[in-house]
Order: structure tokens, then C-alpha cells, then sequence
């Protein structure tokens, strides 16, 4: 039987960060901080998933692993790899700084991102809810 409750408290999660992302963005606030935000929209998402079906939910924060495991039961509209390798960069590279390097996303990255993030939590939130 599918675990509804803790999957939307995933989502609920998820949309957190995604509110955050958004709001950060309109405000012009620093594009490292709102892609992190992304990143855990994402991650959050895609871990609703499998929850949802009563599996592990893997504690690992790589995008491209976790959409894997989503697509075992959700088979998403379009090619995300390429912008979700962009958002977990933007995990690892602000998360553990060093090295000599600072990495700001663009805005139109960042804009496109946005777009990612809102796509994968609204198709896991039909899919939950149907």
C-alpha cells in the first residue's frame, strides 16, 4: 500500500525549498544560496518517490542517482540530466568550499533551474495524488 503521508511530507519539504529558491531570486539574493535551495527541492522531490512506495530512500544528495531511482515509477517528460548534474554542482561546490574556486550560477541558469524544479515537484505531486 502506498505511503501517501510521508511521501507529501517530502513535497511539503521540497516546496519549502522551492518557495525559498523563488523568493531569494525575485530579491536578486546570491545565486549560490538559491541553487542550493534548488538542489534540495529536487533532491526532496525526487525522494518523495520512493517513499511513496514504501522504498529506501537513498542518503546520497547526487540528482542524477536519485532521478534513477524515480524513474523505476515515474517517466519524466524530458532529458534532465544535463540541469540536474548543474544542481547537484551547485550542492558540492557551496556546500564544501575550498580549493581556491567561487562558483555563482547565472541568472539565466539559475532561471532554468527554477523551471526543473518546478516541473519535478509538480509531476511527483500528480503522481502522488492521483
Amino acid at each position: 500500500m502506498p505511503n501517501k503521508s510521508i511521501a507529501n511530507e517530502w513535497l511539503e519539504s521540497a516546496k519549502h525549498n522551492l518557495d525559498a529558491a523563488k523568493i531569494l531570486f525575485k530579491a536578486r539574493h546570491f545565486n549560490d544560496v538559491i541553487g542550493i535551495e534548488l538542489h534540495q527541492s529536487i533532491e526532496k522531490s525526487l525522494k518523495a518517490v520512493p517513499a511513496f512506495h514504501n522504498k529506501p530512500v537513498l542518503k546520497i544528495h547526487d540528482l542524477i542517482v536519485l532521478l534513477s531511482h524515480a524513474e523505476e515509477f515515474i517517466q519524466f517528460d524530458t532529458a534532465l540530466s544535463l540541469l540536474l548534474e548543474t544542481a547537484t554542482d551547485y550542492y558540492v561546490e557551496n556546500r564544501y568550499p575550498g580549493g581556491g574556486r567561487s562558483f555563482l550560477p547565472s541568472n539565466k541558469e539559475i532561471e532554468k533551474v527554477i523551471e526543473t524544479a518546478d516541473y519535478i515537484y509538480n509531476t511527483v505531486k500528480e503522481y502522488i495524488n492521483k
